[in-house]
């Protein structure tokens, strides 16, 4: 008993010790935020160091840093482009923020010329030392992902204020109480706004993950608790989570969709200038920070900011880049921290800002924030880890029905007052306006649809215009989601205005797992079709373009059946059909003296396609390739078809092969390249020939009136303008990097761009079919593009570009007016 005593009284002690020790620890330390003195914007990385000398201090991403309250005279806080701030330590114990001015003409300055081979030599080493330090090329890691989303209005400006009131402004010819009334609606108008804007975001989101990774290139994330702010559903994980690039070792920085030339990388001499704003001891290590910027009169796309490199291992520790000096006025912001653990370097926090303009002079601009957090790193994934292929980011269940008390687990903070207000106003405003109603809508915009309640409208449907038909205007109409996320049915018509003749179709699919990857269909439909169309894949088919390219139609009744699935990397598809093909046009195809314009086809398809490395992400409640990310391997395509046409006496059995391949490749320096190759064969049974709507056609675009650029086809060659039983093609394109200039309207950049085909017809085939049009030779065609001759922003929302640019078709003697084609295209960006 004396002996349990005694113990219960050194424990109280202990106890009471420890108690104090945290106590007066607590009060040993303060907290400060150093921001900009003019935005208030908080300045991550400010540098806090003592006035005589000594170890520094590095503020975190949210410039935050913690202080001994005393022990120290003065300090000095330095940023990238501010003037430094000497503080007294009774100074800084009266502010809890430290205000920076910023400094004009920061790179511009005199450099020591001492400096110079330093900067070389730290560059170089850190260039040379990126491969240690890319997160892509270790062996295997796993992490905690928190991820926050954010996005404000700005601030009521005098300009925004005005721009208000003068909407309201009343007519002249109106009563003096009605125009003191429409002032005062006017005033209460911005005073709402403004205290709206004082106690709320705009938006608001959270996502939560587990992010595993083995080497080569296998990744899985699953999202386990998403929340964005007035929905019920998950649809826009990926615009949280796919913004900013988890780290900052490629070749180029990819942020909003946009590849941004890296100052850290080979040719930087050529690209950026870079200034040594001071070396920094921290812990055993030194911190070199450097100041970079684009060189005068730059025209590349390029950031400018501040890098801190390291000496252990010269790997960047804290990296700040902007686009400040975007022609398109549309800022963006990227702040990583990379931090060592077991002797690696690792993303630890992400934070990226976008700023956009406001659409009107009455609105102001609104920003987007974003930041991630990696916590519970290891270096290892078990062997057990299943990476499923087909889909590296899951959604789990429930992923969006989370407690309060779930979310508390993973979250680094509480909540601010500010985000828990912005789900509570937008949670009940968007279920009063019933505003997910309408973003339902557009859940199946990935499929091409708009939904009004039950049912979806197949907007491809809705208009199209050839030299056959005229103007074909109709509608398809299919059951959504609303009825059953397991099968849709509908159908579709279409009249055209020329050729006074109606098409239709109908069809039924069965999606066994309600998602949209793996589906039985069967259908039929009564259509035009352009005679030997290729089709390989619909991603290199343009489906949506064989209406607007109609020249030589056969009319087709098809009855079908088809079975698709999506395995790791792989999709396969299956497809049987039953056709009854008619020409309309005059297709001179004999055989054994009799003229045949109509035959039965039957035909099954095995369809191919393999992307390794693909990265699919959930968008609108679907699994969709992430655009985004570039595939480092080329895609592979195939399609192997076995048919029977047939007419009376007429019977031909016949082996369809077509191949793709697609590549694409951004190199430093050099620009983007890609390829396209297609290929492929008929082998018919006993050497009968085909008609032509069994042939395989060029893959042309040429037609009468304005042509329209589109990438992997034939420029000057028009749909039916070559027939062929054997062809390969090459499409190639060449995107420079550097603008013409840069200005609000105006952002050109060329490509370059060149089209072989080489393609033959069996003897048979010549002689069935009088003036079948095929080469002999190979085809070539070479074209000059001028990208973004002209741009118009809606608030930096959403940009619209217009290309245009000539193609010619090379033969021995030179004919522009025969063999040259003037093009347009139309580019947008989110």
């Amino acid at each position: 008993m004396v002996y349990i005593r005694y113990c219960c009284k050194v424990y109280f002690l202990v106890g009471i010790f420890l108690l104090w020790g945290k106590f007066s620890l607590a009060q040993t330390t303060s907290k400060k935020v150093v921001a900009d003195a003019a935005s208030h914007q908080v300045l991550p990385f400010a540098t806090i160091k003592p006035a005589n000398g000594g170890k520094a201090i590095i503020a975190n991403i949210n410039g935050v840093f913690y202080i001994p309250t005393s022990g120290f005279a003065t300090i000095v806080v330095s940023h990238t482009g501010y003037q430094n701030k000497t503080l007294s330590s009774n100074e800084l114990a009266t502010m809890d923020t430290i205000l920076l001015q910023r400094r004009t003409n920061a790179l511009e300055e005199v450099i020591i010329r001492s400096d110079v081979s330093k900067i070389k030599r730290i560059l170089n080493l850190a260039i040379r030392n990126k491969p240690l330090h890319n997160p892509d090329l270790y062996e295997a890691y796993q992490c905690d992902m928190y991820y926050k989303m954010y996005s404000d209005m700005e601030r009521l400006n005098d300009t925004n204020a005005a721009a208000l009131l003068k909407r309201r402004k009343p007519s002249k010819d109106r009563d003096s109480l009605s125009i003191a009334k429409s002032k005062q609606a006017a005033a209460k108008s911005d005073s709402n706004l403004r205290a709206f804007i004082e106690k709320s975001h705009l938006v608001f989101s959270e996502v939560f993950s587990q992010r595993y990774y083995r080497k080569p290139g296998q990744l899985q994330e699953l999202i386990l608790a998403s929340r964005f702010s007035g929905f019920t559903k998950t649809y826009f994980t990926n615009l949280v989570t796919n913004v900013l690039p988890f780290h900052i070792y490629g070749e180029y920085i990819s942020a909003n969709g946009i590849d941004y030339l890296h100052p850290l990388a080979k040719g930087w001499q050529q690209r950026y200038q870079y200034r040594l704003e001071e070396e920094i001891v921290v812990g055993a290590d030194t911190t070199f920070v450097l100041s970079y910027r684009p060189l005068p009169k730059s025209s590349f796309e390029g950031l400018e900011g501040s890098l801190y490199i390291n000496s252990n291992g010269y790997a960047i520790s804290h990296f700040i880049g902007s686009n400040t000096h975007n022609a398109t006025g549309r800022l963006m912001q990227l702040e990583q921290v990379h931090m060592q653990q077991d002797g690696r370097w690792f993303p630890q926090e992400i934070n990226y800002r976008i700023r956009f303009k406001g659409i009107t002079a009455a609105m102001p601009g609104f920003t987007m924030d974003g930041h991630a957090l990696v916590s519970n790193l290891r270096f290892e994934v078990a062997d057990a880890k299943v990476f499923d292929k087909a889909y590296p980011v899951k959604l789990a269940d429930s992923v969006d029905l989370r407690s309060e008390a779930y979310w508390q687990q993973f979250r680094p903070d509480t909540l601010t007052a500010k985000e828990r207000t912005t789900y509570r106003l937008m949670d009940s405003f968007f279920a009063k306006k019933k505003i997910e109603r309408l973003m339902n809508a557009f859940s199946d915009l990935p499929m091409g649809r708009v939904a009004i309640g039950k049912l979806s409208i197949d907007v491809a449907r809705l208009l199209a215009s050839n030299n056959y038909e005229g103007t074909r205007l109709g509608l398809g109409l299919y059951t959504n989601d609303r009825v059953s996320k397991y099968f849709s049915i509908g159908g579709w018509a279409g009249y055209g205005t020329e050729d006074k003749a109606w098409k239709y179709g109908a069809s039924a699919t069965v999606y066994p797992k309600g998602n949209k990857d793996n589906w039985l269909t069967v259908g039929y439909s009564n259509n035009y079709r352009n005679a030997g169309s290729i089709s390989i894949h619909p991603e290199l088919d343009r489906m949506a373009l064989r209406n607007w390219l109609l020249q030589k139609p056969d009319r087709v009744a098809e009855y079908m059946v088809g079975l698709h699935t999506q395995r790791g990397y792989w999709q396969m598809e299956l497809m049987a059909r039953k056709q009854q093909i008619t020409n309309l046009y005059a297709s001179n195809f004999n055989w054994q003296g009799n003229l045949i314009t109509a035959f039965d086809v039957k035909e099954a398809t095995l369809g191919l396609r393999y992307a390794h490395g693909e990265k699919r992400v959930p968008v609108m409640g679907y699994y969709l390739a992430d655009q985004t990310v570039p595939l480092r391997y080329p895609i592979f395509y195939l399609s192997a078809s076995l048919g029977k046409a047939s007419a009376g006496a007429y019977q031909a059995r016949y082996w369809r092969g077509l191949v793709g391949v697609t590549y694409s490749r951004h190199s430093n320096r050099w620009g983007n390249d890609e390829w396209r190759l297609m290929a492929g064969g008929l082998l018919v049974k006993d050497a009968i020939p085909l008609p032509q709507s069994l042939l395989l056609a060029g893959n042309g675009l040429k037609r009468n009136g304005i042509n329209f650029y589109v990438p992997g086809a034939f420029i000057t060659m028009g749909q039916s303008d070559v027939y062929s039983s054997h062809f390969a093609s090459l499409h190639y394109l060449h995107r420079f990097d550097k603008y013409l200039w840069k200005s609000k309207f105006s952002q050109p950049f060329i490509s370059f761009g060149h089209n072989i085909l080489k393609s033959s017809l069996a003897t048979v085939d010549k002689q069935a079919t009088a003036g079948i049009a095929t080469i002999d030779k190979a085809y070539h065609e070479s074209g000059l593009l001028l990208n973004q001759l002209l741009q118009k922003g809606l608030g930096n929302l959403f940009t619209v570009y217009l290309n245009v640019g000539a193609f010619y078709h090379w033969t021995p003697t030179y004919n522009w007016q025969q063999n040259g084609v003037w093009v347009v295209g139309l580019g947008a960006r989110f």
